[in-house]
């Protein structure tokens, strides 16, 4: 299809879908490109909304250099059951108006075919009410679903709390890709080798996506989910500090049982 044509396409709107796929055990990946991706895909320079160096990517480190080119190959990658997640609105993630919109910039590099794209944000954003959809989804899932397996690559600090519905972890630290990318994407490599229909989640930033696609190249077999920040919400910690006060606002607004949901958490928590 010409890419003209993305703007008339019906993406997958509602997280819903991919819950429905898990619950099938109908095989798949995705992942999500947001603001901050587009500045590694660009090699450009991350910073802070305070305009101060982020030194989660600088342009002139090997490391880094080596990041955008994988994922620039995991943006460009096509394949069945292979979606792709990018933002359709908003300018340069630098407020230049001049540089083209994160549409046009995606639609540029994405090969994949319109029925497996969706927006970046269908977990994440509007004000947190795509968020209360996602956990609503995901402990209905874990309520029902009691053979279905889940590993979780995330950063070290989830350790303290240890969700025990988790069936195998994978932690990061901070800046993984430079510290240990290497150790990190051979261990989940290895495992995804050796297991058939479990579910993979990842909130592991610019790595997610690279490990999402190579994942998926060479094991078919799994469900691979670039889940990001979704639940930041009940580990108190986020590197979005205004995220952990959207449960309850939105909660309010959509009419949601946000206690509910708390406490259904709270039991695969373990003391």
């Amino acid at each position: 299809m010409d890419k003209k044509d993305f703007r008339n396409i019906n993406y997958i709107k509602n997280p819903k879908f991919f819950f429905d796929k898990i619950r099938k055990r109908d095989l798949f990946a995705l992942v999500r490109f947001g603001d901050a991706d587009r500045l590694i895909l660009e090699c450009k320079r991350r910073m802070n909304k305070n305009r101060f160096l982020d030194i989660a990517f600088d342009p002139n480190n090997p490391d880094d250099i080596l990041l955008s080119k994988a994922l620039n190959e995991a943006l460009a990658y096509a394949s069945d059951n292979y979606y792709i997640g990018f933002l359709r609105s908003g300018n340069s993630p630098e407020g230049d108006k001049t540089a083209e919109s994160f549409y046009e910039f995606y639609q540029k590099r994405i090969n994949q075919k319109p029925p497996f794209l969706t927006n970046a944000r269908i977990f994440l954003g509007y004000y947190g009410s795509a968020e209360m959809l996602f956990l609503k989804e995901f402990f209905k899932l874990i309520e029902k679903d009691k053979t279905l397996k889940i590993n979780w690559m995330c950063h070290e600090e989830v350790e303290k709390a240890k969700p025990n519905y988790i069936n195998k972890f994978f932690f990061v630290k901070t800046n993984a890709w430079r510290l240990h990318r290497e150790k990190t994407i051979k261990e989940v490599m290895n495992h995804a080798s050796e297991v058939n229909n479990e579910l993979f989640l990842f909130s592991a930033g610019a790595l997610a996506k690279v490990l999402i696609h190579k994942l998926w190249q060479n094991y078919k077999t799994n469900m691979y989910v670039d889940v990001g920040s979704a639940f930041d919400y009940f580990f108190n910690k986020s590197k979005r500090e205004h995220y952990l006060s959207f449960p309850r606002f939105i909660a309010e607004k959509i009419n949601d049982k946000y206690e509910y949901y708390s406490k259904i958490y709270q039991r695969y928590v373990e003391k």
